[in-house]
């Protein structure tokens, strides 16, 4: 078996060093992504990106992370407005009675005497 990597990889290597972005392009097309603003051109590339390169998928990672810890937040106050009608139309059932006892055990007896 041979190290030597197959002529199509060394291809797809210089391919992808002359179509490699700075952070700040990955991050706008990720965000493209989410707000779905994103073309057919920049989804190819942007598929091309995570799936050659793993700084890519990292920065990917945090974004979507990020969205989704945005998104909880923000939906969580718009969920708590919704839970307060919900729980406004379920009926409540009266307090259980406190539980009575005959009587109550001087301070220096032991219990049960």
């Amino acid at each position: 078996m041979s190290d030597l990597p197959k002529p199509e990889d060394t291809i797809q290597q210089q391919n992808l060093a002359e179509d490699q972005i700075d952070d700040d392009q990955l991050t706008e097309l990720i965000w493209s992504l989410v707000d779905e603003t994103i073309d057919e051109k920049q989804m190819a590339q942007l598929e091309d990106l995570l799936k050659h390169d793993p700084q890519a998928r990292e920065i990917y990672i945090r974004c979507m992370a990020l969205h989704a810890d945005l998104h909880t937040i923000f939906d969580r106050n718009a969920s708590d407005s919704k839970m307060a009608n919900v729980l406004a139309q379920v009926p409540t059932a009266p307090p259980a009675p406190a539980p009575q006892f005959d009587s109550v055990p001087d301070e220096g007896s032991p219990i049960g005497t």
